[in-house]
């Protein structure tokens, strides 16, 4: 006597989905824990390239309102 195949249902394919997709999932968080923790030196090292960059950009948006300011300084005194 020959059985037909049983392809399983809704519940069973929840199931069995968990299953796989739970363990998977806890290696791959742990996998990106540990390759973000041995790439930390990398993000001291983007930050302190990126307070540099603003410090860089603060001094030039100084200079540049100090010669906006004095070009009005010059142009008022001499209209008036």
């Amino acid at each position: 006597m020959v059985f037909p195949i049983q392809v399983p249902g809704g519940p069973e394919v929840l199931v069995i989905a968990l299953l796989v997709l739970v363990p998977l999932a806890v290696v791959v968080g742990i996998a990106y824990l540990l390759v973000r923790l041995s790439r930390g030196g990398s993000d001291a090292r983007e930050h302190t390239e990126l307070a540099r960059r603003v410090d860089d950009l603060e001094r030039r948006v100084t200079a540049l309102e100090e010669t906006l300011e004095s070009e009005r300084a010059t142009g008022e005194s001499e209209t008036n």
